[in-house]
């Protein structure tokens, strides 16, 4: 069963499945329904590991040993940036992350730290290219 974060409220909720919160009917485009299936899936089982939270945002890796997908998500309507140590949460050096909502919405790690930003009410989950 996919389960999924669910923004409610004031906090941040993992209760709901992914099917209760609309799933993929709530997403239009097929390809990236077809995107976010196989981030579930090559991830599947993967431990997950919290980089950043805050009132309005979670952030957080899945794989072993390193960060080989990255998911964040904001509740608030303003943009939040985090600081990331790329080196504590293992990200990999000179390699592109791509955003599977926004493809276009690229990075590389090339330093310890890296700037991400999530803007209001979005989500994001960067994934190896």
């Amino acid at each position: 069963m996919l389960t999924s974060v669910a923004v409610t409220g004031s906090h941040l909720h993992s209760r709901k499945t992914f099917n209760e919160l609309g799933g993929l009917t709530r997403i239009k485009d097929e390809d990236a329904k077809n995107l976010l299936l196989e981030v579930h899936r090559t991830n599947q089982g993967l431990p997950m590991r919290i980089i950043g939270q805050g009132d309005c945002f979670l952030l957080f890796s899945r794989g072993e040993p390193d960060a080989a997908a990255v998911v964040a998500i904001n509740k608030c309507e303003h943009g939040q940036e985090y600081w990331v140590n790329t080196e504590e949460h293992k990200f990999f050096w000179h390699q592109t992350y791509f955003d599977v909502i926004e493809p276009a919405d690229t990075f590389i790690v090339n330093s310890q730290w890296r700037r991400l930003y999530i803007p209001g009410r979005r989500a994001k989950m960067w994934m190896l290219r």
